[in-house]
């Protein structure tokens, strides 16, 4: 990888699911300069316990509430004072119980991955594509070219069915890095009965979930390398070892971004944006802060709530 200089062509806020295949795909381009800044740690970074758990399938409850987890809380449930008042009133036990159960400062854990591969070192393997449906739905919102026939190349261009059923249909010519793999027994009697059960609960039962049909019983396949035996990831996937060592390409472990670097159009143009000109970020091992600029852009892929705080951080919102 490119040592660190203080200017990028791209810097992608966010080592995760998107963000590496973003880094992967743009950097093969030799005449941008990428750089990839991600708050959590690389592998050979962590204690060897941790890596081992990302690497082995189904251990992924070892990692919550670990350094390699954001440990996020959703906010205390407060309780109605409505519900309050009406609690106090004769023949409400069972509200009370429910409200107190269900509300009365509730919280509940949003484990999410802080190291490079986010999530996707951290999650439960499980690998499902959208419906069909949904994404045929984008193009009735005004979106003509995210149709399913589009989407289901692109996707296909993402993973590798290394191991299958006879009746998996594995696209054609197209070896993804992501490896994907049904389990051993998905053929076996206890599928059967269990399909067989759903379908005569008038629910239709789904052969293929990577052709489009989601809705129904169905088998999935897992993010595992059965070759290897290991968590297939956004990591290991799409930062091979060759692709590390591509000397336009900079991934910064370990670094937080604080805020996107805006340049605002003047006060005499109120109808002008503002563009993103690079982002300010700190070292969490040594405490420094420091700014990074982008020549060209700044793509946000820190995940379902990191993303959203960096933008309000940075002025972008209601904040």
């Amino acid at each position: 990888m490119a040592a660190d200089t203080s200017a990028f062509d791209i810097i992608i806020v966010g080592g995760g699911t998107a963000g590496l295949v973003l880094a992967s795909r743009l950097s093969e381009d030799p005449f941008l300069q990428v750089l990839v800044l991600e708050a959590g740690l690389d592998l050979p970074q962590i204690p060897e316990n941790l890596m081992q758990a990302v690497l082995t399938p189904v251990a992924n409850t070892q990692l919550y509430k670990t350094l390699i987890d954001w440990d996020l809380k959703t906010t205390p449930q407060v309780i109605p004072s409505f519900l309050l008042s009406f609690s106090n009133q004769p023949h409400s036990g069972i509200l009370t119980l429910w409200v107190e159960a269900n509300l009365g400062g509730r919280e509940l854990g949003l484990p999410q991955g802080k190291v490079l591969g986010s999530s996707s070192g951290l999650n439960g393997l499980s690998f499902t594509s959208s419906s069909k449906a949904v994404i045929d739905g984008w193009v009735e919102l005004g979106n003509p070219s995210w149709e399913w026939s589009a989407f289901s190349q692109s996707l296909a261009q993402a993973y590798t069915v290394a191991k299958a059923p006879p009746h998996i249909a594995k696209p054609r010519n197209r070896q993804g890095p992501l490896q994907i793999a049904y389990a051993g027994d998905c053929m076996d009697e206890w599928p059967k009965v269990w399909a067989d059960t759903i379908e005569a609960l008038g629910y239709s039962g789904v052969q293929d979930t990577l052709t489009g049909q989601v809705v129904g019983g169905f088998v999935i396949p897992d993010t595992v390398d059965p070759a290897l035996g290991i968590r297939s990831y956004a990591a290991n996937a799409y930062l091979s070892s060759e692709v590390r060592r591509r000397p336009n390409l900079t991934v910064h472990t370990g670094a937080e971004v604080n805020k996107i670097l805006l340049q605002r159009p003047s006060s005499s143009d109120p109808t002008g944006v503002a563009v993103a000109t690079g982002v300010e970020f700190t070292d969490l091992t040594s405490g420094t802060t420091t700014t990074i600029t982008a020549h060209r852009e700044v793509v946000v892929a820190a995940g379902t709530f990191g993303s959203p705080k960096i933008l309000e951080l940075s002025g972008i919102g209601d904040a």
